[in-house]
């Protein structure tokens, strides 16, 4: 094996491993987002995804790549409420980050 190929198997690998951890990151953060919106309750939530979907173009599989979207989303349904939903994401997302790290 050269020296090239080595190299681009360790990238390879590497490139493989940060997708990993990418796909992870936004997995855990959708479930702060999904955890979140439930204080709502669940047909909330679910007509909250539904209306941010259709009226702001921001599907729920994208929005970890449009959170600022999402946020201003928010805040146009729900004006100042939007913040206790936020902050409530945040509260969960936090959550779940220390729990990965000690794990």
């Amino acid at each position: 094996m050269t020296t090239v190929q080595r190299n681009y198997i360790i990238f390879e690998g590497n490139a493989s491993k940060k997708s990993k951890i990418k796909m992870e990151n936004e997995k855990i953060f959708m479930e702060a987002v999904d955890e979140g919106l439930s204080m709502l309750g669940e047909s909330a939530k679910q007509s909250t995804y539904f209306y941010i979907e259709k009226i702001y173009g921001i599907r729920r599989k994208d929005i970890p790549f449009m959170i600022e979207e999402f946020a201003e989303a928010l805040q146009n349904i729900f004006g100042l409420g939007s913040k206790i939903i936020l902050i409530e994401i945040m509260r969960k997302l936090h959550e779940k980050q220390k729990l990965r790290l000690q794990g």
